[in-house]
């Protein structure tokens, strides 16, 4: 009887030993796995941006352009269409994707400041004007994504857009848009929700020359359809022009507008008057012609 209880207690701490090892088996693999995931996941956001995009966004005058995912870029459904809207596409393409090699993008890249190398031969200088205009045209469908509106959201709580100019928004930040999806047509604006109205950028002659189509005509409304709360109340102050202190009635502009356009007008019948006269002598001297002799 002794003996079968001494085995019986020899069974369960066994039992105990076997799942404690199981048990810290399961904690090394546990953690092996975390830290693979984590060494998986900052390799995949170290590679998520491409190294032309980053310097490309780095540009002062490229400020209010995003970092575009390049897993976005690579997906030839985000693309569709753009073909035959860029020059040079396949090797504008491959330059905004890094698929020259460090050096050969050293040599090749004229990214040195903010503005082309004029010297540089007109092939390349083409191949680089198309890979700024393919970015800016990926980066339009890329801001009405959910991790482009996240990026543009960051951006609009930082200012980096700027505010609105207008004294009773009380400085509301303002959003880009653009007048016209097609690129080449319009510059970047600037669109305040609060007056919701459109300005131009007041930051300097650079972002002026920002292409209105790299942010599309929808987008500031997408994003507060997305982040509702961002949107601020609409101004209820109007400025109110006074003359000595009285208010004027909007009626006199009109009626003043008459005016002056009546005066223009009365001026007119003198020279058609003017006109009839020579029309008439022209007529006379017909008549005499014509008269028999």
């Amino acid at each position: 009887m002794s003996d079968l209880k001494s085995n019986t207690v020899e069974n369960v701490n066994n039992l105990n030993d076997n799942l404690e090892n199981k048990k810290i088996n399961q904690n090394s693999f546990n953690r092996n796995d975390n830290l693979s995931s984590a060494a998986f996941t900052n390799d995949s956001t170290s590679d998520s941006i491409t190294k032309w995009t980053k310097k490309f966004c780095s540009f002062d005058r490229n400020r209010f352009l995003c970092m575009v995912d390049a897993d976005y870029i690579r997906d030839s459904f985000n693309l569709i269409g753009l073909e035959n809207k860029v020059s040079h596409y396949q090797e504008a393409l491959g330059l905004i994707l890094d698929e020259k090699d460090e050096q050969e993008w050293s040599s090749e890249n004229s990214f040195d400041g903010d503005e082309f190398d004029s010297d540089r031969p007109g092939r390349e200088i083409q191949i680089l004007s198309a890979a700024e205009n393919l970015y800016g045209l990926i980066h339009a469908r890329f801001i009405l994504t959910d991790s482009g509106l996240d990026r543009m959201l960051t951006k609009f709580k930082k200012r980096q857009f700027g505010t609105c100019v207008r004294y009773y928004c009380n400085n509301a930040p303002m959003l880009p848009i653009g007048l016209s999806d097609k690129h080449g047509v319009h510059t970047v604006r600037l669109y305040c929700p609060r007056c919701r109205d459109i300005y131009v950028p007041q930051f300097s002659s650079k972002f002026i020359t920002l292409d209105g189509a790299f942010f599309g005509t929808s987008f500031p409304h997408m994003f507060f359809m997305v982040y509702p709360s961002q949107r601020p109340l609409p101004s209820t102050l109007k400025f109110v022009p006074k003359l000595f202190g009285f208010r004027i009635n909007e009626k006199a502009y009109e009626y003043q507008y008459q005016q002056n356009e009546a005066a223009e007008k009365a001026k007119q019948p003198a020279v058609f008057c003017r006109a009839n006269s020579n029309q008439k002598s022209a007529n006379n001297q017909n008549d005499q012609h014509l008269q028999p002799q």
